[in-house]
């Protein structure tokens, strides 16, 4: 009996030592998404904000093209 509780002593922690694995993979993987999600929010903040740009631009330039009228 004694060998038959030390082998699921053994079983146990090798599981465990797996899930920690499996949980330190996890959670890599977890960050870098989230940072490839906070570049992709801040790659397209910045194209909204060259739109706006650009719109401001074209908004002038109409405005002044018609003020020459």
């Amino acid at each position: 009996m004694d060998d038959y509780r030390r082998q699921m002593i053994d079983e146990y922690k090798d599981m465990n030592k797996k899930l920690d694995e499996n949980l330190s993979l996890a959670m890599k993987s977890y960050v870098d998404d989230l940072a490839a999600v906070k570049e992709s929010v801040k790659n397209e903040d910045e194209f909204a904000a060259s739109i706006g740009k650009l719109e401001e631009l074209v908004f002038e330039a109409k405005k002044d093209r018609h003020a020459e009228v």
